[in-house]
């Protein structure tokens, strides 16, 4: 729902957003796995980077209305999002749209103020979702692994990816609020405990950051089954 209050020119840039969800969604394939089915490392990944997509295409529609509707434009200006600023930059540097999208995209990841309010959704998600699978005894939750190449893929700028599997894999993409990391564990191990399943472990393999969004600890990638089914190397199915 697009809140009226806010005038036309950021309601367009929001349908603009909210419209780039549904084409994410449009374009699944068949096999993906649903939320409550993914591992928990898998689930943020795939999610952050559908929230970063959005903004990323959102930001180029803001910049094409620069002469067209200077309003929009002037809007983005005034809300100062770091996503909207790097695809600025980028295009005032090189002129390169899909440079720009890329810019755009990792931006998102530095955003403070955005990854933790999404995170925190994506927290209560999950709690949801195990509670739920506690009550139905479902077995087939949090188990399947998204590869990063996979989401990297569905991330598109005119039919093609422009963002790599290797970026969705770095300790300030893949990392985790050390509270997070033990929350999520509980959680997973308190859902396997009540319907009789092993323990989703993925997030453990997770970088851990501070409030700041400093890394205290990098993502591990040593080779034993919990931590290669969460980082699954960038490799595809």
């Amino acid at each position: 729902v697009v809140n009226p209050t806010f005038g036309d020119a950021y309601a367009m840039q929001t349908i603009v957003h909210e419209g780039q969800h549904a084409i994410q969604c449009a374009r699944d394939p068949e096999n993906t796995p649903n939320a409550e089915q993914m591992t928990v490392a898998s689930l943020l990944r795939r999610e952050r980077a559908m929230e970063a997509d959005a903004c990323a295409h959102e930001s180029a529609f803001i910049y094409q209305c620069r002469d067209i509707l200077p309003e929009v434009y002037a809007e983005a200006e005034k809300n100062d999002m770091p996503m909207f600023r790097a695809f600025v930059a980028e295009m005032d540097k090189s002129g390169d749209e899909k440079k720009a999208m890329q810019a755009s995209f990792q931006a998102w990841y530095g955003y403070d103020y955005f990854r933790d309010f999404y995170d925190d959704v994506y927290r209560r998600e999950i709690a949801f979702y195990a509670g739920e699978g506690k009550k139905s005894g479902r077995k087939d939750m949090f188990c399947k692994t998204v590869p990063a190449k996979d989401v990297a893929d569905a991330c598109l700028y005119k039919g093609k990816p422009y963002v790599s599997a290797d970026m969705l894999m770095t300790d300030q993409a893949f990392s985790v609020l050390k509270k997070d990391k033990a929350a999520y564990m509980k959680i997973a191990a308190d859902y396997a405990k009540t319907v009789g399943v092993k323990a989703d472990e993925s997030v453990w393999a997770m970088a851990e950051r501070d409030k700041t969004g400093k890394i205290t600890r990098s993502a591990q990638r040593k080779a034993n089954t919990a931590v290669a089914e969460a980082l699954n190397q960038s490799k595809g199915r």
